[in-house]
């Protein structure tokens, strides 16, 4: 995203932060419900390893570990979360995760 890189262009590392976008619009005007997080996850080499949960050291060995042993997926049953789609633009969007 060329917003973030140009915010982020002298910044150290541990000054990087991501972006919340909460009153989403495109080149129209045209408002659309929900937010947009972003830069969030890969700001920096020390907020990517907090979002493993693992030591910036440990990146590439923890990603390893998650290949070699991946975790089934849980099916939800109905009333403990859902997925709300909503049409966009002639497409569809995943727009919200909600919890119930």
């Amino acid at each position: 995203m060329p917003l973030v890189r140009w915010q982020f262009r002298g910044l150290a590392p541990e000054d990087r932060t991501g972006f919340l976008f909460e009153e989403v619009t495109d080149a129209h005007g045209t408002v659309y419900a929900g937010s947009v997080a972003v830069a969030i996850v890969g700001g920096s080499r020390d907020i990517y390893a907090l979002g493993m949960r693992a030591d910036p050291s440990e990146i590439s060995r923890t990603w390893v570990q998650a290949l070699d042993h991946p975790i089934n997926p849980v099916l939800v049953s109905e009333g403990l979360g859902s997925c709300v789609v909503l049409p966009i633009g002639g497409g569809f969007l995943l727009l919200h995760l909600t919890s119930q």
